[in-house]
């Protein structure tokens, strides 16, 4: 009975910190305006001109109206099951089958919610299992409600995919522990696979880190054998690949549209260079010091208890030095791995990232909250020495950075940092030791810490973030143009509209476009749909640069615009009609070989080559004529 009711306790602390972070987290969508509370959505660079756009096509194949395997609603045609393995497997996604195709925002705001809350809720049932005998549930509630509110996971949040591999990195670590302990390996299997299955890009930066952790523990433990310690190595290995292989399926084919298509595969290493000045990293740590999301330095916040709890770690004499010499090699490896470009290429699998770096900041977060957990619940010596000596010297490097570079650190930030530091070493002196009413109050101050500097990064994205209202207007106005001109009963034929919102609004609208935005998209179709003079470019096509040919050329017979264009004829209202649309062409391999050469940089040169390789002419089928005010 006892035994179960310490079960019991367990998990209700998990279910807390699932609760109090999905509850903070919630609360500040609601103070900056989210709807229901407010006229905003989520919708912010990715998540507003891909991840939406590719939910609303997921969407109508979970409910029955759309292919799992290729669609026509992007491009000349479109790979879906790539565009669902690199940016929809996460099992949340699920979740958007059940709401409407009006309500697809609201979908995007709940799935949001749930993964900030299982991250808390992931960590502290880590930090429970791990340290078992510990009974401090309290503490591993606060942990876990940091963890949630990463600033990572806040500044990334409209790449919802990548909150997947944060949610699973503490499980996966407490795999690796099952299996070094008690040779459990199914476990490992498991999470590894639902974490390829989540995003293997993410997927591939926790599995190096948790290749290293395994080492880490591996070298440490006693006893161990060398006939032990490779079997073990041979028994994580074989779960792994077992794990990779079970996603073999589904991760072979994306990795050939990825290869083939946008070359992600194989770039050229960078210099031996420093990225940035070691010393700007720490100010990160601290909230309240958002710096951006495009070319920004890590986002590594976590709590300021972690800058506490980290040295009480090494300071404590419960922890063995061989386990401490580890900890601290990881420290130094994801330190560097900031700072020095090669390493920095490593961790993006040897891919250099455009607009979001450091996409596995997470990781140090992650390793700075481990270690300070065990400070705190191990630390048997007196504190109160190596708290006030880490207040003053962190105090210390914020004065100095102030002083030196004004535009990094206000003056109110400046002083919120101090009266923090000073408050959390003075929660965690040796006179508070061992009281239960303090954790609570620690709880409380670093939740409120936490979304702090949450509604910060919030605030500074409100401005950006579409309105509920302008999307619904867009997606009603074309939408009812879109089901009148939409081919029906088995015909076939693409149409496309002059308003953009986002590059990839035909998988919004569910019509068949030829706009596309994605890191899988075909290089050879956007080359080819660029030389008929539309504008694109690698990762992306829009419907901007065509002519009469190009359209007729694609098999693009409605027009949905307000505006009249000469060579088409009034369908219905807002909907012209181009009578001279071509059978639709289809995109394969290598691409109209009959055709002319596919390399002229004149779109109109190559359309009337084009147009002279079908029905030959004596007279050209384009004239060129003076512009004048006239022509306007």
């Amino acid at each position: 009975m006892r035994k179960l009711r310490s079960v019991l306790t367990e998990y209700k602390a998990v279910l807390f910190s699932f609760v109090l972070s999905g509850i903070i987290f919630s609360a500040l969508l609601a103070q900056i305006g989210i709807f229901p509370f407010g006229p905003l959505t989520l919708l912010i660079s990715d998540m507003n001109s891909i991840y939406s756009d590719f939910l609303s096509e997921y969407q109508r194949v979970l409910q029955g109206n759309g292919n799992w395997l290729y669609s026509f609603h992007a491009g000349i045609g479109l790979n879906l099951l790539a565009i669902f393995f690199f940016y929809l497997p996460s099992p949340f996604n699920l979740l958007s089958g059940l709401f409407p195709q009006k309500n697809l925002l609201d979908a995007v705001t709940l799935i949001t919610v749930l993964k900030i809350a299982c991250a808390g809720a992931a960590f502290s049932l880590y930090l429970i299992k791990r340290f078992r005998g510990s009974k401090n549930t309290t503490l591993a509630v606060t942990f876990g409600v940091l963890y949630a509110l990463l600033a990572y996971n806040i500044s990334y949040s409209f790449n919802l995919i990548w909150i997947d591999g944060v949610i699973l990195l503490p499980l996966v670590f407490l795999a690796i522990d099952g299996l070094i302990s008690d040779n459990r390996w199914l476990p490992c299997v498991f999470v590894y696979a639902i974490l390829f299955l989540s995003n293997f890009y993410i997927g591939y930066m926790v599995g190096m880190f948790s290749a290293l952790y395994f080492l880490m523990r591996l070298c440490i433990q006693r006893p161990n054998t060398i006939s032990q310690s490779l079997r073990k190595m041979i028994w994580f290995a074989g779960t792994v690949l077992l794990a990779a292989g079970l996603n073999a399926a589904l991760l072979l084919p994306t990795a050939a549209v990825l290869k083939d298509n946008m070359g992600l595969f194989g770039q050229e290493a960078p210099l031996f260079r420093s990225l940035f000045p070691a010393a700007d990293l720490l100010l990160k740590s601290f909230p309240l010091t958002f710096d951006g999301y495009k070319d920004s330095l890590p986002h590594i916040y976590c709590g300021l208890i972690t800058l506490f709890g980290v040295p009480l770690y090494f300071h404590s004499k419960q922890i063995r030095t061989e386990e401490k010499a580890g900890a601290a090699a990881l420290l130094v490896i994801l330190t560097l791995s900031f700072m020095l470009a090669p390493l920095d290429f490593f961790w993006h699998a040897f891919d250099h990232p455009s607009w979001f770096p450091y996409r596995y900041a997470f990781l140090l977060p992650f390793w700075l909250l481990l270690l300070a957990y065990q400070g705190l619940i191990t630390s048997t010596e007196k504190r109160n020495p190596v708290l006030i000596g880490a207040a003053a010297i962190l105090t210390g490097y914020l004065l100095w950075t102030q002083k030196i570079s004004s535009e990094k650190l206000s003056d109110s930030v400046l002083y919120l940092n101090i009266l923090y530091l000073w408050t959390v070493a003075y929660f965690l002196s040796d006179q508070f030791r061992g009281k239960k009413s303090i954790l609570a109050v620690i709880l409380i101050f670093c939740s409120f810490e936490a979304a702090l500097n949450a509604r910060d990064i919030l605030k500074r994205y409100a401005p950006d973030y579409v309105r509920r209202a302008d999307y619904v207007a867009f997606r009603d106005h074309y939408l009812a143009r879109v089901n009148e001109a939409a081919p029906t009963n088995g015909a076939f034929y693409r149409m496309e509209k002059d308003a953009i919102r986002t590059y990839n609004d035909p998988l919004m609208l569910g019509y068949p476009g030829i706009a596309n935005f994605s890191s899988v998209a075909s290089l050879s179709q956007s080359r080819f749909l660029k030389k008929l003079g539309f504008d694109c470019y690698a990762t992306w096509c829009t419907y901007q640069g065509r002519t009469l040919v190009s359209d007729a050329f694609l098999g693009i017979r409605y027009l949905l615009t307000d505006k009249n264009m000469a060579g088409y004829q009034p369908y219905a209202d807002g909907i012209l009609h181009n009578s001279s649309a071509f059978p639709p062409a289809f995109w394969v391999s290598a691409p109209f070989a009959s055709f002319p050469d596919l390399s002229a940089d004149d779109p109109i040169a190559l359309q009337e080559a084009i147009l002279y390789a079908i029905s030959p002419t004596e007279q050209p089928y384009f004239s060129q004529i003076k512009l004048t005010r006239q022509n306007y």
